[in-house]
């Protein structure tokens, strides 16, 4: 079987991009989840937290694909995720930051 490094699964997409089926979606999931695992835990995810960017990452690919266009001219689908991956992980450190920062001034207002 040829790595998910190596090719993007073009057919796969497109099914997606049809009718919404669970077959699809869960080779979709056996074939993406481990790389957008790894770059959850590249941009700094602890391990339990890289679980839950990888389904917030499954779920904005979900609302997304609809509009999605593949085109390996233009860039590879894996950059495509590991972008949502980045950004997802990040929006989790800036809100993480936000709470920590209202505890704080709350606290320095008591």
């Amino acid at each position: 079987m040829e790595s998910v490094w190596l090719k993007t699964r073009a057919s796969l997409i497109a099914r997606l991009q049809g009718e919404v089926d669970s077959v699809s979606w869960e080779d979709f999931y056996d074939t993406y989840w481990r790389a957008i695992y790894g770059y959850a835990i590249h941009f700094g995810a602890p391990h339990g937290e890289a679980e839950d960017v990888v389904q917030e990452v499954l779920l904005k690919v979900f609302r997304r694909l609809a509009t999605f266009e593949y085109d390996r001219t233009k860039g590879r689908f894996l950059s495509w995720l590991k972008t949502i991956t980045r950004t997802s992980v990040c929006d989790r450190f800036r809100r993480r930051r936000a709470r920590i920062e209202g505890r704080l001034q709350q606290e320095h207002d008591d």
